[in-house]
């Protein structure tokens, strides 16, 4: 299955695809993996949009890098900020 790797905050994307997929995490394969030699966390895009606009993805951390293949774990997706008012109160 291809798809997509993000940084956290958009700075730069790539392409791969999955070829074991867990629970836990999944196996991905690269074509250069040298290109991803110092990234160590990510957002791996499931589906480009999904219910109502909304992206599938989850948060990666690398756990193992052998030839073109990554090994990630799958970390728990981060709440929003929550919004607060200048009186300090929760909206």
């Amino acid at each position: 299955m291809k798809v997509q790797i993000v940084a956290s905050d958009g700075a730069w994307q790539h392409s791969c695809e999955i070829i074991d997929i867990s629970e836990t995490g999944a196996k991905l394969w690269f074509s250069n993996l040298l290109e991803m030699a110092e990234i160590e966390e990510f957002l791996l895009l499931l589906s480009s949009n999904g219910a109502a606009g909304v992206r599938a993805y989850r948060r990666c951390k690398v756990r193992w890098r052998m030839s073109n293949e990554m090994g990630v774990e799958f970390l728990p997706k981060e709440l929003p900020p929550i919004s607060r008012h200048s009186s300090g109160s929760l909206r």
